[in-house]
């Protein structure tokens, strides 16, 4: 059974997020992104971590 992608769990989920993101981006407060340093992971077991 083929289902449309207009019909699909898919494309329902992408509408809600455009949405979602449309409502974020219209709404009135200032919102600023950070970024955060983070946890340096200390047994060794990182293989991009070249500072060991």
């Amino acid at each position: 059974m083929d289902i449309p992608i207009s019909e699909s769990s898919v494309t329902l989920q992408l509408s809600l997020i455009q949405k979602r993101c449309r409502e974020l981006m219209d709404d009135s407060t200032d919102l600023q992104l950070t970024l955060e340093e983070s946890v340096a992971d200390e047994s060794g077991s990182d293989p991009y971590n070249q500072h060991r």
